[in-house]
């Protein structure tokens, strides 16, 4: 296959973004049809960017979602990266702009190698969105390393920007070589993506084909209604219960959210249930769900992912149903315990200017855990996203409060809190709340009628021993 070789100048659909930085070579990449290109900048620029696309672009794209192979990046193959200039508050140091011409749809970026130094930071966002809006991933060295495929970017493109620190790198010398290198881009147009969701399958984006399609296989942590569902949409408890226990538990229910996480290198989405540990911004869930950096880096975190009424006619029955007005997309991971199956993470990354005063306003504050752990017999309720949907609560075992049934469960841990209380898959990581003072009392994990709970006085007595207990974890 014969490979043209182009100046930045020459290239079609290329073209420089005006940038104050003149030692920066700001690209704006628009594929065509049935061209492969490689691109190299001239030998003034500090990088280089290479780029290679094969194919008939526009027609796979009007009929299923596909894995554009290109190659981008920044360091490494490409350029000196300390050679690159410092960036500015609203000028990067490196901005890619891959503006495909695939139309609206969702677009994942696969990273085949990541090394950045901790204090660097790369933002990705749809091309169409605000330069001030949020956006959907920040990767940094601190939070991100190897290989890994983006969070899921809704728009007509996808806005690469690398910010590096004014500070000297203070990481260990390696020999491995600064940078990253994105060698993937994945798309799938609006109408599978709705398909999907019609048809309630949990995929990650791209589809390459339905059959293709694979759900996340949770058996070893089987989750179970025990007889009847008796959970309620968490809007229907006040009316549901009596009228000011259920508003308790309504109030009770804001800090617990819906997470997705891309799973088994970017083929599915595992959905899972987190909630708000503590004053400093962290989230707690099971360490089935988030089990490693990249799984945190891979997590969307939804607050409010519930209906705004009682029976209003919002559905939120569907996977990623009632989609939450409060959102977080990148997560980091603090501590993580197979033994004990939790995972803590911090949102917003490793970064100290993410607004956690802002985010507990609009959840109502977070969770704490009662230090002494569950007391058998007492009742108890359970805040969930069961099968990835829109937040239910759970507080009824034919048609009486649940309560704690056994402190000696033995399904999947040991000693694990008992309960028949409804969950199922999805509802992983949902906090056991005690109805009598609203602190929680273990970590869901397991079902089995028994139902399972790690205790809370074991993973407060691991974070402990880890030196990293948030503040305001214990309620006093």
């Amino acid at each position: 296959m014969h490979v043209h070789q182009y100046s930045c100048d020459e290239l079609p659909g290329i073209r420089p973004i005006p940038s104050r930085h003149s030692a920066i070579w700001l690209l704006r990449v628009t594929f065509t049809d049935r061209v492969v290109v490689r691109v190299v900048t001239m030998m003034q620029i500090h990088f280089a960017v290479l780029l290679a696309l094969c194919g008939l672009v526009r027609t796979f794209a009007q009929t299923s979602g596909q894995e554009v192979a290109i190659l981008v990046g920044a360091g490494c193959k490409f350029s000196n990266y300390s050679a690159l200039p410092k960036s500015t508050l609203n000028e990067p140091s490196y901005r890619l702009e891959l503006s495909p011409g695939l139309g609206k749809g969702i677009y994942v970026l696969h990273f085949t190698q990541f090394n950045l130094p901790e204090a660097d930071v790369l933002v990705i966002r749809a091309t169409d969105a605000p330069n001030a809006s949020l956006p959907a991933a920040v990767l940094s060295g601190k939070n991100a390393t190897g290989k890994f495929y983006s969070t899921a970017i809704a728009g007509n493109g996808v806005n690469i920007e690398l910010f590096k620190a004014s500070t000297p790198d203070k990481t260990k010398s390696s020999s491995t070589c600064k940078g990253f290198t994105v060698s993937g881009l994945l798309f799938s147009p609006k109408e599978i993506v709705d398909e999907v969701e019609h048809k309630k399958v949990r995929v990650k984006v791209p589809l390459v084909k339905m059959a293709d399609v694979k759900e996340y296989d949770n058996d070893d942590n089987d989750e179970s209604i025990c007889g009847t569902d008796e959970s309620v949409e968490a809007a229907c408890a006040p009316s549901s219960t009596n009228s000011g226990e259920g508003v308790v538990m309504l109030a009770k229910s804001q800090p617990v959210a819906r997470l997705s996480i891309i799973k088994e290198n970017g083929m599915v989405i595992a959905y899972c249930t987190g909630w708000l540990l503590g004053c400093e911004g962290h989230l707690i869930t099971n360490q089935h769900c988030i089990g490693s950096n990249q799984d945190a880096l891979n997590t969307k975190v939804e607050f409010l992912a519930e209906s705004t009424s009682c029976r209003g006619g919002e559905s939120c029955d569907t996977r990623g149903g009632c989609p939450g007005p409060v959102g977080v997309t990148t997560t980091s991971l603090v501590a993580v315990s197979e033994d004990l199956d939790y995972a803590l993470v911090r949102l917003g990354g490793n970064t100290s200017s993410y607004n956690y005063s802002g985010l507990y306003e609009k959840t109502g504050g977070y969770l704490q855990f009662r230090g002494s752990g569950a007391v058998l017999d007492e009742t108890i309720y359970i805040p969930q996203h069961p099968l990835g949907y829109g937040k239910r609560i759970a507080w009824l075992y034919n048609g009486q409060p649940g309560r704690v049934e056994s402190l000696t469960v033995t399904e999947c841990g040991k000693n694990d809190v008992g309960y028949y209380v409804d969950t199922q898959e999805g509802s992983s990581g949902s906090p056991i709340i005690a109805t009598k003072d609203n602190n929680v009392i273990a970590l869901h994990h397991c079902g089995g009628c028994l139902n399972g709970a790690i205790p809370a006085q074991s993973i407060i007595a691991d974070l402990t021993k880890k030196g990293v207990l948030p503040s305001c974890t214990v309620a006093k």
